[in-house]
């Protein structure tokens, strides 16, 4: 019974994901909570003037923790698909609420925080340069001076002083007033050649805004011969201003004078008049002023550039970028930028707060984990266990990562999206083999925070009794995935180049690191401006506080906790036209690994802050967990205990039925053999001659005598006073037994 019942006893049913069981996965739309605690502690950087002159590297403080408790996670459609319903797909997007009483003793909201500006680096990364990014306000530029030259016109009519043709053309609407504007840009011929800058100085304090004014200047000529005719005017116009993101400008830029001549319709001498009036006249006066007061005074509350200050909680729930925030609607989550953290105010998940945070269909879905909706892939496992929650696409999706491969161009290697969701995993290998199986996990944690590689686990010879019958047993990252190439030949695939770095350039925005907080076992020369070694340095690593875990039951290879500590390092180095003299280290310093790696590099990583997220089950599932176990320790109990008695009582009472048995038997044995020896001795006396019984004056012949067995002569008895031979069939001694044969009817008889 043991052998049987018991091992069935504790196998239990393997984990899978099966919405008839799960309530978070029981329909189309579910919220469950998750538990999570997020703490944030930011680095202030408090001298960000001598940065930007060059002549002080950063410093830091460390300023937190700030704390969001109450973590919740919303799945949004939900869809289960495959042989078996063997995948499932869902919109996954994460609530929280302040815990204020958790916070720093100092800490509030509303403080100030100045740090790097991601934002600002990547649409400077998307442009190429600065210079770039100039050139690309021209259509906003010419689409404005147009505009005023038409409010000067206007205000001519109203002042009295305009010239007919200018009267009329107000007096017949917009339309027509622009198309004189538009002729004053092309070739001042409603001016008579004259700019309204000289009728109107105060009103243009970065020179002439009239294309023909430009043209005139350089060629020392009449406006009419190098200005634009009005049909060339209303071409180029449109063609300068239809594209309003500016990238049609820069390619215009980039191409020959004669193909510029035939894309604009003009001859190549004012294609090249209209190439420097763009390139040199509106750069260096219209637009870069554009991108000035768009910018705003340094470390302004709503001003951009490449340092920012905002305060914490704009930091974590998104602030106005000038520069970037225009680009979108009010209504689109890309308009504020957010970098630490994807989190939601649980807020929006009450009916009288309600805020949808899942995008429509506006926004590419592979930008969708950068706005807090992250579309999940998984396996189920109902038809195959061991496949429970193993990531199977790209949560930035298939058009990005085609066939879930990610391709790293620095190294040219292409990596297949496999492994285990990291954030709660279920490792079989573990439940069977035991801690140190193999374990790998796909390092995504959604939100945009994907690392686009799977990672081995390690147990980490500790665990921690969280009941007398429960151990959480700690792993963590394998210490051969910190290891950096060319040391380690398979992380080379991953461009990384740094001890305890994960460069996630190839995959980012910005050029961009992965490290635990403070550089914990990181290499600190990756940064180029910190010393470990330097009392006043703000990095203190600290394995307790630092290092990222997971908690694991071996029993079933669950994880049931986790530790997400993390820190994202942000490339910054000199740009060409703003900050030329930002700090950088010396091409060869001790803060380099080598010569060579110091030359080429030009900048240094700097964090904003990093992060805990951190989540455990509740204490109500540790019980449920300390009572499955000790229900198996129970029964293992009882048929230790219990199954050696009971074996022994049976075996007893088995060799008493069988002894009994036996004696029976032999009793039986005895009792035949005694009747043998009855029935011998009831012959008589059998002489030779004849037989006679006194009772019966029975003789026998000579010839019948010879049939009597000689065995029966020595006996006395009577032979009819023999017992029955019945009931002694089976007994071994009757086969021996002599057989006596007694012919009745030639037995004589007197009367």
């Amino acid at each position: 019974m043991a052998v049987t019942y018991l091992p069935e006893r504790m196998k239990g049913s393997a984990y899978v994901l099966d919405p008839n069981q799960d309530m978070c996965y029981a329909g189309n739309v579910t919220i469950c909570d998750t538990h999570a605690v997020s703490r944030f502690f930011f680095w202030n950087l408090t001298n960000p003037l001598e940065v930007l002159a060059g002549t002080q590297p950063p410093e830091l403080k460390e300023v937190g923790p700030f704390v969001m408790q109450g973590g919740k996670e919303k799945k949004s459609e939900i869809t289960f698909s495959g042989n078996g319903d063997s995948v499932v797909s869902f919109i996954a997007t994460s609530y929280a609420s302040w815990d204020p009483t958790s916070f720093c003793e100092t800490c509030n909201l509303n403080d100030k925080i100045i740090s790097f500006n991601p934002g600002y680096y990547a649409l400077i990364r998307k442009f190429g340069s600065e210079e770039n990014f100039v050139h690309s306000l021209t259509a906003k530029v010419v689409a404005t001076l147009v505009e005023r030259i038409s409010e000067v016109f206007r205000s001519f009519v109203e002042q009295g002083n305009a010239p007919k043709h200018i009267e009329e053309a107000v007096h017949a609407g917009r339309n027509a007033v622009h198309a004189i504007a538009v002729a004053q840009w092309g070739n001042a011929s409603p001016l008579q050649g004259a700019s309204v800058a000289d009728l109107a100085p105060d009103l243009w304090p970065h020179g002439k805004p009239e294309f023909a004014s430009y043209a005139s200047g350089l060629t020392a000529g009449d406006g009419d011969t190098v200005g634009l005719d009005p049909s060339e005017a209303n071409i180029v116009y449109r063609i300068l201003t239809e594209d309003p993101t500016g990238i049609s400008v820069l390619r215009m830029l980039a191409r020959s004078s004669l193909e510029l001549a035939e894309d604009l319709s003009v001859s190549e001498t004012k294609a090249e008049l209209i190439r420097g009036y763009i390139g040199v006249h509106l750069r260096k006066g219209y637009n870069l002023n554009a991108v000035e007061s768009m910018v705003g005074p340094f470390l302004g509350p709503e001003s951009s550039g490449i340092f920012v200050r905002r305060t914490v909680e704009q930091w974590l729930m998104g602030y106005f970028d000038p520069l970037l925030s225009p680009r979108y609607r009010t209504s689109d989550p890309r308009y504020f930028s957010r970098f630490i953290t994807k989190n939601f105010l649980a807020t929006d998940l009450q009916p009288e707060t309600y805020v949808e945070r899942v995008p429509d269909d506006s926004i590419p879905r592979d930008q969708w984990p950068g706005v807090g909706a992250t579309p999940w892939v998984l396996a189920t496992g109902m038809d195959n266990p061991s496949r429970t929650l193993d990531v199977l696409e790209s949560t930035l999706g298939d058009v990005t990562i085609p066939n879930g491969t990610y391709t790293y161009t620095s190294t040219g290697r292409s990596i297949k999206v496999a492994g285990k969701k990291v954030a709660n995993a279920v490792y079989p290998e573990v439940k069977r083999k035991g801690l140190n199986a193999e374990t790998v996990a796909w390092f995504d944690f959604g939100n945009s925070l994907d690392l686009a590689r799977p990672v081995r686990l390690k147990y980490a010879d500790d665990y921690e009794e969280v009941h007398s019958d429960v151990k959480f047993h700690k792993f963590q990252v394998h210490p051969d995935e910190l290891i950096p190439c060319p040391t380690s030949r398979k992380n080379c695939d991953y461009n990384s180049r740094y001890h305890g770095v994960w460069d996630l350039t190839d995959h980012r925005m910005v050029p961009m690191t992965f490290t635990m907080p403070h550089g914990h076992r990181a290499d600190p020369r990756m940064f180029g401006f910190i010393n470990i070694s330097d009392h006043a340095c703000p990095f203190r690593p600290d394995a307790n506080a630092h290092e990222m875990e997971w908690d694991v039951l071996q029993q079933t290879g669950n994880v049931v906790g986790m530790k997400l500590r993390y820190q994202n390092n942000f490339e910054i180095k000199r740009t060409d036209m703003f900050y030329p003299n930002l700090w950088k280290p010396d091409p060869i310093s001790p803060a380099d690994i080598s010569a060579r790696e110091g030359t080429l590099r030009d900048g240094i990583y700097l964090p904003i802050a990093w992060v805990d997220i951190s989540w455990r089950v509740p204490a109500s599932k540790v019980a449920d967990i300390a009572r499955a176990i000790a229900d198996v320790k129970g029964a293992i109990l009882l048929y230790a205990l219990g199954i050696p008695p009971i074996c022994f009582l049976l075996i007893s009472y088995s060799v008493i039925v069988l002894y009994i048995r036996r004696q029976i038997r032999r009793g039986k044995s005895d009792c035949n053999a005694g009747r043998r020896a009855n029935a011998s001795e009831s012959f008589g006396t059998i002489r030779s001659e004849n037989v006679s019984s006194p009772s019966t004056d029975i003789e026998l012949s000579d010839a019948e005598m010879a049939r009597v067995p000689k065995s029966f002569s020595t006996h006395r008895k009577s032979l009819f006073a023999a017992p029955s031979w019945s009931g002694m069939e089976s007994d071994e001694e009757s086969v021996k037994a002599p057989t006596v044969l007694v012919n009745l009817r030639d037995v004589q008889k007197p009367y």
